[in-house]
């Protein structure tokens, strides 16, 4: 993105509004004075003797020219309010105020007498093309492409080349002329003025949004003029013909030309995709090559010549020029193009914020040394706690971390060691040696890392864990987790139990997947009391699995499996339809009890969860109000979240909402307001120590007495004896579950819920 800082630190950037106004007041009648001066040209021309036109047609061209360049030089200036100074806007009302000013002396030359081809005036008139053309070059663009200012002038000068050898063949010289001073001067003229034509016209092309638009009929008038005045600039006797048609155009082309100026601005870079300004940066090459190809042709078919007069050489010269900038423009695309290859490649195999190597290049690196004789070790490392501290600093406090991070690994990486972010907190080394080696040079990692980290965030008490394993990212990963598993800030190697770990790993993930295929993860119910009256008021769904070989597994170590791997979804369904339809067949609805099922956030955030609630409890005719869906705290839902439409639709559907484990991991208290839900459940760490940690007492007490206030009722988890339960009546909690109150037990045995009482120390109903 090219923006071009026009002499003042806001210009060009986005939100600057300088350019923005539709106009300024002097504009008005600066539009209808040129108006009129390009009537009154007209009418002279028409029907006055030629002196009185020319001496009028002048003094209106020129001082229409000084009018709007003094006008767009003075609203650049800085000292008009709200307008800062702008170098290519000021640069731009100074070329028009030259060429009005060289207009002005040759209506003064005129007072004397006739006047010679070229004047002094026209000198001054010149000076003002070169100028107009830096500015416009400078003038700031929306622009995602490399150098955009100078392949938007090699398009103009390509376009202006194609439409001077039309003329030039065809109206500027004719058949068997000579090259005199006068010729060359039209053609240069000629040249100048389509160049500028072609800058415009492009400019508005590759930039829709830059309201440029009125410029182009202006520069149109213009050149128009100056080629009009071409065609007999002298007389026989050498005296210069002034054309009222030249005068008109000219007096008509530089208020159009002011209102442009002003009115340009650089389109808000945010307002277009890049796929949009590089259509139009497509449409705008594709216009320059077309319209540089027909002129080239039509000067070719209509400008015959015997090869030998001004016309041909002229002809000759200018298919030159062309060829040349042709020439320079593809080596600029060529030198471009190989520019965006590299690029694509660096950012293919480089991660953009840290700038380290990324988990593609570690493959490649680690498949090109598979067959070496010289071992290699694969170090992963795992920000401890990064996610709760992400979630306290912010993104920006996030990256900040990673950047600090993979700054003190690169101080590791030498022509041997490769250091790679391969995940959102995750990097890896490549560094030759065994497994010992691999260790010590993991604990200097991590030593690196953590005073890194703590250097970033002092007192956060962050940490890294690092894995370490063979030349195979898996197995790193492995040990990896079993850092994690250790209490993390500690080392791991791919040895004995984490070998052992991983092998367990992969052979439950397998059964798993045959246990989702065959159904045989299956729910069972415990009871939920109101601790006021004992009185059993649901059940809560919790999954079992006993599998033929690995034996009975605990949903602390299945669940998260399928969560990592994505069959909690199709598991989740699973028991969703097995828990609604057992329950309704013990009558558990039918005796207005309610029965709670767990929610993965992975679910929530998959399309079909309401539907596929919605249709079992159509299917079972069971009232929504009767079903509470329970989600853990560590959800994390944001509010452009997929899963906070889920939640609200479930609730627009009756179904209660609960958010369980409360005070295990992020207890952000914030989601009891931004989350539609009817139900807390503390998580049984924080009851079983209500008796012997005075501040847990306390803490329990606030966050009932708060839940109550936002009408939310207060479920006490891991109840398992009868002081905790009078503990968890004295903070006023509402309900209670446990071992107290019940063992999960299957639906099949839960039959006689009449009374919906539960005697204290067990039991079902």
């Amino acid at each position: 993105m090219q923006q071009v800082a026009a002499g003042h630190p806001g210009a060009g950037r986005p939100g600057d509004r300088s350019g923005d106004a539709t106009g300024h007041p002097a504009l008005i009648p600066l539009l209808v004075a040129g108006a009129l001066g390009a009537l009154g040209c007209v009418l002279l021309g028409l029907l006055a003797p030629d002196s009185l036109t020319d001496e009028f047609g002048l003094w209106s061209s020129g001082l229409s020219a000084v009018a709007s360049g003094g006008l767009v030089a003075a609203l650049s200036s800085g000292r008009v309010p709200g307008r800062p100074y702008e170098t290519f806007r000021l640069l731009l009302g100074c070329a028009v105020l030259l060429w009005g000013a060289g207009e002005v002396v040759l209506a003064l030359d005129l007072l004397d007498g006739v006047l010679a081809y070229p004047a002094p005036g026209d000198a001054i008139s010149a000076l003002g093309a070169p100028i107009g053309v830096i500015a416009l070059i400078r003038a700031p663009r929306s622009s995602s492409s490399d150098w955009p200012g100078v392949r938007l002038g090699l398009d103009a000068l390509m376009l202006a080349c194609g439409i001077t050898l039309l003329f030039w063949r065809t109206l500027l010289v004719g058949p068997g002329d000579a090259i005199t001073s006068a010729t060359v001067i039209n053609g240069a003229i000629c040249f100048g003025d389509c160049a500028i034509f072609g800058i415009v016209l492009l400019v508005c092309l590759r930039d829709t949004g830059c309201r440029l638009w009125p410029a182009v009929p202006g520069v149109a008038c213009h050149a128009l003029a100056d080629l009009t005045g071409m065609f007999l600039p002298m007389d026989e006797d050498g005296v210069r013909l002034l054309h009222w048609e030249s005068m008109a155009l000219w007096t008509l082309a530089w208020p159009l030309i002011a209102l442009g100026l002003i009115r340009y601005r650089r389109s808000n870079p945010t307002a277009d995709s890049d796929s949009t300004r590089d259509r139009q940066e497509v449409v705008a090459a594709q216009v320059t090559v077309v319209l540089t190809a027909l002129t080239v042709l039509a000067a070719m078919v209509l400008g015959r010549t015997s090869g030998t007069d001004a016309r041909a050489r002229g002809g000759l010269a200018l298919f030159a020029v062309l060829g040349c900038l042709i020439l320079v423009r593809e080596l600029i695309s060529a030198y471009l193009r190989q520019r965006l290859t590299e690029r694509l490649r660096a950012q293919a195999f480089r991660d953009a914020l840290t700038g380290l190597p990324n988990r593609r290049a570690l493959i490649d690196r680690m498949a090109e040394l598979h067959h070496s004789p010289r071992p290699w070790a694969v170090l992963t490392l795992d920000l401890d706690r990064f996610k709760e501290i992400n979630e306290l600093l912010g993104q920006g406090g996030g990256d900040r971390l990673l950047v600090a991070a993979a700054h003190a690994l690169r101080e590791f990486a030498t022509a041997d060691v490769l250091v790679a972010r391969i995940g959102a907190d995750e990097f890896a080394v490549l560094t030759p040696g065994g497994l010992a080696d691999g260790a010590a040079l993991a604990e200097r990692l991590r030593s690196a890392v953590g005073a890194a980290l703590e250097r970033e965030t002092p007192g956060s008490r962050m940490s890294a864990s690092v894995g370490v394993g063979r030349l195979d990212l898996a197995e790193s990963a492995a040990a990896l987790a079993a850092a994690k598993e250790a209490g993390r800030a500690c080392v791991e190697v791919y040895t004995g139990p984490v070998a052992a770990m991983r092998e367990r790993r992969l052979r439950l993930e397998h059964r798993l997947r045959l246990a989702i295929t065959n159904g045989s993860v299956r729910t069972v119910g415990q009871p939920i009391v109101d601790l006021a009256t004992g009185r059993l008021t649901g059940f809560e769904s919790l999954a079992r699995w006993t599998d033929e070989e690995l034996g009975p597994i605990s949903p602390e170590e299945f669940i998260p499996v399928a969560e990592q791997t994505g069959m909690v979804v199709a598991l989740g369904e699973q028991l969703l339809s097995e828990t609604l339809t057992e329950a309704s067949r013990a009558g558990v609805f039918a005796a207005g009890l309610s029965v709670a099922v767990n929610a993965s956030p992975i679910q929530l955030r998959v399309p079909g969860f309401v539907e596929l609630m919605r249709h079992h409890l159509v299917r079972l005719a069971v009232p929504p109000g009767l079903v509470v869906v329970e989600i853990t705290e560590a959800i994390l839902v944001d509010e452009d979240d997929p899963a906070m439409a889920a939640l609200a639709e479930l609730r627009a559907l009756g179904v209660e909402l609960a958010i369980d484990d409360f005070g295990t991991g992020y207890s952000a208290l914030g989601y009891l307001r931004r989350l539609p839900v009817q139900v807390l459940k503390i998580d049984k760490s924080l009851t079983q120590s209500l008796g012997t940690e005075p501040k847990t007492l306390a803490i329990v007490d606030g966050v009932v007495r708060m839940s109550h206030r936002l009408g939310i009722r207060v479920v006490m988890e891991g109840i398992e004896v009868e002081h905790e339960a009078g503990l968890c009546r004295s903070v006023g909690a509402d309900r209670g579950q446990g071992w107290l109150y019940g063992r999960p037990t299957p639906w099949s045995q839960i039959t006689a819920v009449p009374d919906h009482a539960v005697p204290p120390g067990g039991g079902t109903a």
